[in-house]
């Protein structure tokens, strides 16, 4: 079991995630990880930072921002 408490930035927490979907053969249907990926790099180039947990409500503004991950 996967104790997310100790993980403390979005990217690694996404790829740990993706490890574990992948890992019991699931699909990332709609893309959602990609989409994730994506803000987070923005998010993080724009504050210059690996995304701590403490910075979520900018990921969650980019999101609502860009919903489907357009550019």
């Amino acid at each position: 079991m996967v104790n997310f408490e100790d993980i403390p930035d979005a990217r690694t927490c996404l790829l740990k995630l993706q490890e574990i979907r992948i890992k019991n053969n699931l699909v990332d249907e709609h893309g959602l990880e990609k989409i994730m990926l994506k803000a987070i790099d923005k998010v993080e180039k724009d504050i210059k930072k690996p995304l701590f947990r403490n910075d979520m409500p900018l990921l969650l503004a980019e999101i609502k921002k860009n919903p489907l991950g357009r550019d």
